[in-house]
């Protein structure tokens, strides 16, 4: 199983700011948490019990990360950009 990668100075700060914006939607929100938690040694399983989520949603989260740092964190899931409304 792959390991979040270490983060640098800069991407620490980011995610110490984005921890605090209270604008962000929940679903990002959650993402920079997992990272905090995987930055902190724990482990998906670990991560994904403790906060309550799907083991596949902190697996994307550092999958995510892993390939292109915060680049993409505020980009919605796939699920909720195919998801029709509900009518």
């Amino acid at each position: 199983m792959s390991k979040l990668k270490d983060l640098t100075e800069d991407q620490l700060k980011i995610l110490e700011e984005k921890l605090n914006d209270t604008s962000l939607d929940e679903e990002f929100l959650q993402r920079y948490q997992i990272v905090k938690e995987l930055h902190g040694g724990k482990s998906v399983k670990q991560v994904s019990a403790e906060m309550d989520l799907n083991y596949s949603f902190v697996l994307d989260a550092q999958n995510k990360f892993n390939f292109n740092g915060f680049k993409n964190f505020e980009t919605p899931s796939k699920d909720k950009i195919d998801k029709p409304p509900n009518l």
